[in-house]
């Protein structure tokens, strides 16, 4: 082998060596980040669950709350009707 073909095949696997670590140290830290944002929604879930609890008590609180009004109403038509 001449010195010359030493020196780039050399040159070759040096390259292709760093290279393969650039990648691999970019695939590393994209999964981190992509484990990291798994955790996020696993915690926004959770979120979105007792922000629904709290929509559907609300919406009881308020059905309770228009039920009332429309008594009322009812029963001041009933006063004004038979005043």
């Amino acid at each position: 082998m001449n010195i010359d073909l030493v020196s780039v095949l050399v040159a070759v696997v040096a390259v292709g060596v760093g290279l393969a670590g650039l990648t691999l140290t970019a695939f590393i830290g994209l999964r981190n980040e992509m484990r990291g944002l798994r955790q996020e929604m696993q915690g926004l879930r959770g979120h979105m669950v007792r922000i629904d609890s709290h929509i559907g008590e609300l919406r009881e609180r308020m059905a309770h709350v228009e039920g009332l009004l429309t008594g009322l109403r009812d029963a001041f038509v009933q006063r004004i009707s038979t005043s």
